[in-house]
């Protein structure tokens, strides 16, 4: 694996010494040093040609990095070797041996990383061998932007599908919150303040951001943090090392399905792989009549059996509809003309990506624009080979993301250029506890949410990027055209391998195996969990601080030991009906193997498992069946996996991997206004 790593000084860290003498590759050798979002990428070496010089560095005396002192020394020595931008050293530690594994010559594992936040990753089957480079004076990278944002949390009254309500969780008064815009390479810095009219506590988790040296921003309340007491702040400060298309949310309580979510798109400053002309974003999401601690004390009591609160409305951008009438008996005030629908304003013969985000706490969807296809560039963050998998539609859970590039169809008959975007709601998916309900009439859900595009011939784009959006009314008794009753090719996660073909590690150190169950508790409510024991959230200290303090972990956070640097696989086993979106905090992993519905648990004896499948960071098990994901821990820190249908979360379907140890110890140091959190909840710490 060719492996660029960089130090945060002008010269980088690691470089080879052979027979005392500095090692550098031939110059031709080097296939491209190419830029992005103003900071360097690394050095691509072309396979062929390198493959005979990677294997040789077995046979060199090449130096093994250990901690910073040894990264301070070799800075030196390269920095008075050559000057010059560009320059590649090879260094000792490579995976020859074994794929995933690495080591440096002498068969030390290697743990000590200090890796360019855009370098490839660790697990390439293709990639073998580590290198590092040299950056001048004249090529070094600018230093990284501080993007500011501040976010006032507060409740306001609202009418998002016509129905009044008084429990809209907002971000400086606006609903949906703003999206939030950085560039790859940022400091992103957030300060919340806390002004719920009710007292509640609040955090945000920035949901598929790895957060790399900063878990306690991670945000999951009383997990990397205590949560944000009414009437106080806290500054979130962290890394973009990332690009893509993200979101955030409220992570204590049933907060986001009150609406406190919004986007968070991180992009490059030149798009070469799949270049656009503009974008716009889709947030997707059911919405609730009642009130998020209503809800939640319904769902965590013996009424609701079991069963999640069911929807009243289906939002796109925020915006739905619903039958006044049902209101009505809800002795709730409706108006239909406060129902409306988002429009994007797109212009002929330009090249438009359409980004897509569930930020729902239950609902599923299929999504497809009449009249076009979709290309898929990018699956949670991840960007995917070229040329994307064409297809008409999509299924999409909630915390899931793409993007996609829009075609239209030739000769397509748009209604005066206006095509419409549908979400259609897998009921199935939703209904799936009989019994009564929160929700007195849930048949009375509008299954279809609905956006449109409307073409002009000349649209002018927006400093951002972002194409011009507006809004119009789109009433409860309004239509559409039907969609032509063709059918779909739909995406599926086999279809697709991340950009640069990054292969899962062949081999696994740790795996742990998380059957879905649900059970009645000591008082009669039924739960979710893993392995049939429910995650409850400590008192006092949250888990990270436990743990880097090394004070024992409560049973009950369901505590599971990652090796730094090991190799993990999960293996999830649903035996009941409905699908379960898992997300993976602090990581992305590989899907290896996928169940279709009624496969039943993983056998391994007879279900093969993929080393080249897509990565993500929440994936579907399907109902009846069996996912499996693998993953290397590189990420020292304390993070959740838990499926992201908000109230099984919220009831314990959670496990908390508590991830290098030793390396967290040693390296994460809590920020002051992070321990000033627990201290105004009068926690000692």
């Amino acid at each position: 694996m060719h492996i660029t790593l960089y130090s945060i000084l002008l010269v980088s860290t690691i470089l080879t010494v052979c027979n005392g003498q500095l090692l550098e590759p031939a110059a031709e050798l080097v296939k491209e040093i190419y830029w992005n979002l103003g900071d360097a990428k690394p050095a691509m070496m072309n396979q062929e040609e390198n493959s005979n010089l990677c294997k040789n560095t077995k046979s060199m005396s090449l130096v093994s990095i250990m901690d910073s002192a040894d990264q301070k020394i070799i800075n030196r020595i390269t920095k008075g070797a050559n000057n010059s931008a560009g320059s590649n050293f090879w260094l000792g530690g490579s995976d020859l041996e074994q794929e995933g594994r690495w080591v440096w010559p002498d068969g030390t594992r290697i743990k000590y990383f200090n890796r360019w936040n855009s370098a490839p990753s660790l697990s390439n089957t293709q990639e073998n061998c580590m290198f590092t480079s040299v950056w001048g004076r004249d090529k070094s990278p600018p230093p990284p932007t501080i993007v500011r944002y501040n976010f006032n949390i507060s409740y306001i009254n609202g009418a998002p599908d016509g129905v009044q309500t008084s429990h809209i969780l907002t971000i400086n008064g606006k609903f949906p919150a703003p999206t939030i815009l950085a560039y790859q390479g940022d400091i992103l810095e957030v300060n919340v303040i806390n002004s719920i009219q009710d007292g509640q506590n609040v955090t945000l988790h920035w949901h598929g951001i790895h957060q790399y040296g900063t878990p306690h921003d991670d945000g999951p309340s009383q997990v990397t943090q205590c949560p944000i007491k009414s009437h106080r702040s806290y500054t979130y400060r962290f890394h973009l090392h990332q690009s893509g298309t993200f979101w955030y949310h409220s992570h204590h309580a049933s907060q986001y399905t009150e609406g406190l979510w919004g986007g968070f798109i991180v992009r490059k400053r030149v798009e070469t792989v799949h270049p656009y002309d503009g974008e716009f974003t889709v947030k997707l999401t059911e919405w609730y009549h009642q009130s998020g601690p209503e809800n939640e004390a319904w769902h965590l009591s013996t009424r609701s059996q079991g069963a999640p609160p069911y929807p009243d409305s289906v939002l796109v951008n925020g915006m739905g509809r619903y039958n006044c009438k049902y209101a009505v008996l809800k002795n709730r005030t409706c108006s239909y003309r406060a129902q409306q629908m988002p429009v994007f304003h797109l212009e002929e013969g330009k090249l438009t990506k359409m980004r897509l985000i569930n930020v729902g706490g239950r609902a599923m969807f299929n999504v497809s624009v009449d009249h076009h296809t979709l290309v898929v560039v990018e699956v949670d963050g991840i960007e995917v080979a070229k040329p994307g998998k064409v297809v008409d539609a999509v299924f999409i859970a909630p915390g899931q993301r793409y993007a996609f590039l829009l075609k239209k169809n030739e000769g397509a008959p748009g209604n005066c250029g206006r095509f419409p975007i549908r979400a259609v709601l897998r009921t199935e998916y939703l209904f799936v506890v009989p019994g009564t309900n929160i929700n007195p009439f849930p048949d009375q859900i509008i299954t279809e949410g609905v956006g449109m595009l409307q073409y002009h011939n000349s649209v002018p784009v927006g400093g951002s990027n972002s194409v011009p959006v507006s809004k119009e009314p789109f009433y409860y008794s309004d239509t559409i055209p039907p969609r032509i009753n063709t059918p779909q090719k739909f995406l599926t996660d086999s279809d697709i391998t991340p950009l640069g073909g990054m292969t899962a590690p062949s081999t696994v150190d740790q795996q742990f195996v998380l059957n879905i169950q649900f059970g009645r508790d000591s008082e009669g409510i039924v739960r979710a969990s893993f392995n049939g024991t429910p995650f409850q959230l400590p008192s006092g200290k949250p888990i990270l601080m436990k743990m880097l303090q090394n004070i024992p972990l409560p049973l009950e956070t369901i505590p599971l030991r990652l090796e730094y640097m090991s190799v993990v696989q999960l293996v999830i086993n649903n035996p009941i009906d409905g699908p379960h979106p898992m997300h993976l905090h602090g990581h992305h992993f590989w899907i290896m193997a996928s169940g279709k519905e009624g496969d039943g648990n993983f056998d391994p004896k007879i279900h093969p498992l993929r080393l080249n499948g897509i990565l993500r960071d929440t994936a579907m098990v399907k109902e009846r069946s069996y996912l499996v994901l693998r993953f290397v821990a590189d990420n020292s820190g304390v993070w959740t996996f838990h499926c992201h249908i908000d109230w099984h979360n919220l009831s314990g379907m959670v496990v908390t991997f508590i991830e290098g140890e030793d390396e967290a110890r040693k390296n994460i140091r809590l920020a002051n206004n992070s321990t000033q959190l627990c201290r105004d909840h009068g926690i000692i710490v």
